[in-house]
């Protein structure tokens, strides 16, 4: 690939600079490891945006954080250290899946 191409100028950009706006871009401190960080960028933001913006996030209040995988694990996570009272309901919808599925049988 000739070292003009599209992606080597990207590739080179990515690893030594790039322009953002300050509202969209914020600080990591060093003592965090990358690889650590990373979740926090994605299933963080996905999950404390909602958080906040439906002002769940006052210590004392009650959240019921449907399935645990990926954004509910760190729903949980967030919720938590914020105070707020966290109650997964994993096990309820398991019980109304199968109560669902007998009645379709019957």
């Amino acid at each position: 690939m000739p070292a003009t191409s599209a992606y080597n100028l990207c590739a080179a950009m990515y690893l030594t600079c790039a322009a953002f706006m300050c509202r969209f871009t914020l600080h990591i401190p060093e003592n965090l490891e990358m690889k650590s960080t990373a979740p926090l960028l994605c299933a963080g933001i996905t999950t404390y945006s909602p958080l906040m913006h439906y002002g769940l996030n006052k210590s004392g209040m009650k959240i019921g954080v449907i399935g645990l995988g990926g954004l509910g694990h760190m729903a949980v996570k967030i919720a938590k250290a914020m105070g707020v009272e966290v109650s997964s309901t994993v096990k309820l919808i398991c019980v109304l899946s199968a109560c669902v599925s007998l009645r379709k049988q019957s």
